[in-house]
């Protein structure tokens, strides 16, 4: 069994690294994957790209995202969108031609057009990782429901206009997504369910498979060694957050900040992820920075020396953050809304605060960390949880399971 996945990128992002996880994990299962993508960032001699990697590629996959971003540029509001323009010549990749199966994932930026897909005699699956294939063009929605019916007068676009660049992206995909071979991958409920009421995937076939992470790597290690190595305090509370962009209102960092401000801020943070400037927390504590991080083992050290994580997100499809802290026995504060109630058990894995109530998510950072005997009972939990629902083997299991349905 052959199965290929097509993927902008392998390892670089939360959908990337998803989809390369999934790759990774399935050979282990008696499958030969391969991954093909625009940009390679890992070593991995099974992921691929169209041409030898060279700088002229990443140039040409950097003037290609530009270009295919400007139709957007014309909108006011345009970072949570994009219209397919271009393509990578893929109808002749031998990859592609001898998969069984194709495996779509976070396809954008000049990689896959939609129309590429209608044209391609295989089954084909389509792991999704955001909102992205069966809207208009947004990468989430919001409060937005069009995408039920037809796109248009886009509040995503802040647009006015009912023949914006959301009816048109909608019209495009509906032409092309009608005549194929189309099973949809969720990896939460709350995605899925979403996917099941649109207008472009309402008669398609919906399966739940959550994501699996490398339990080999994301592991407990003993909280005094993990600080110790990480130079961090040996006696405070520490609460950890992931990729902390406090200009994208998704995210919800506006909600931690207004809490911490409301209330007593007897704890520490410790921050990852892609960052600047303009990206800062404003709270009146002590913040430690270990900036953009890309070894795992490095991640698991950070998940260990911390107390909880906090996952404020607004909208979520399934967060990788959150499933990784777990499986280093730190509990999980987060609100109980989007794929997050996937990941965290209210008060036995961590805490889901009111949505977007951020005196609730306080309320839920103070319960975990003010009762040590508790804290160590939803670390444990934590972990079980990981074990039992989250690791490669779980995830492998369940996509063969699939691949073997659709090729009987």
């Amino acid at each position: 069994m052959r199965i290929l996945h097509l993927s902008t990128y392998d390892t670089h992002g939360g959908a990337s690294r998803a989809a390369y996880r999934i790759h990774k994990s399935l050979p282990g299962a008696g499958v030969e994957s391969s991954m093909l993508v625009s940009r390679k960032f890992s070593s991995d001699d099974d992921v691929y790209v169209l041409k030898s990697q060279r700088s002229d590629i990443s140039l040409k996959h950097r003037i290609l995202s530009k270009i295919e971003r400007l139709p957007v540029k014309f909108y006011n509001d345009s970072q949570n969108f994009s219209f397919p323009l271009f393509q990578e010549k893929l109808k002749n990749s031998v990859l592609v031609n001898s998969a069984d199966i194709v495996n779509l994932h976070w396809i954008l930026y000049g990689f896959v057009r939609p129309d590429f897909l209608a044209d391609l005699k295989k089954p084909i699956i389509w792991t999704l990782h955001d909102m992205w294939p069966f809207t208009g063009g947004c990468f989430y929605c919001g409060e937005c429901s069009k995408y039920e019916d037809k796109c248009g007068n886009c509040p995503v676009l802040n647009s006015k206009h009912p023949r914006d660049l959301s009816y048109w992206g909608m019209k495009f995909k509906k032409r092309c997504w009608d005549n194929i071979d189309l099973t949809i991958v969720s990896p939460s409920r709350w995605l899925g369910q979403c996917a099941q009421k649109s207008t472009l995937f309402k008669d398609k076939n919906i399966r739940i498979i959550p994501y699996g992470i490398d339990t080999d790597v994301f592991k407990p290690i003993q909280k005094e060694t993990a600080r110790e190595i990480l130079k961090l305090p040996p006696d405070k509370k520490i609460i950890s957050l992931g990729a902390v962009v406090t200009t994208d209102k998704r995210k919800g960092y506006q909600y931690l900040t207004e809490a911490v401000r409301n209330n007593q801020c007897n704890f520490d943070v410790l921050t990852f992820g892609m960052q600047d400037k303009n990206n800062q927390l404003n709270i009146n504590t002590t913040v430690y920075d270990m900036g953009f991080v890309k070894n795992d083992t490095l991640l698991s050290l950070i998940y260990s020396a911390s107390d909880l994580m906090v996952v404020p997100s607004v909208y979520e499809n399934l967060p990788q953050t959150a499933i990784e802290a777990m499986a280093c026995a730190t509990p999980v504060v987060a609100f109980n809304a989007t794929g997050l109630p996937d990941v965290v058990e209210h008060k036995k894995t961590g805490y889901l605060a009111q949505p977007y109530d951020a005196n609730d998510l306080y309320n839920g950072i103070a319960w975990v960390l003010e009762d040590e005997n508790r804290l160590n009972e939803l670390s444990s939990n934590a972990v079980e949880r990981v074990k039992t629902n989250f690791t490669y083997a779980v995830q492998s299991e369940r996509y063969v399971e699939l691949y073997k349905e659709i090729l009987s």
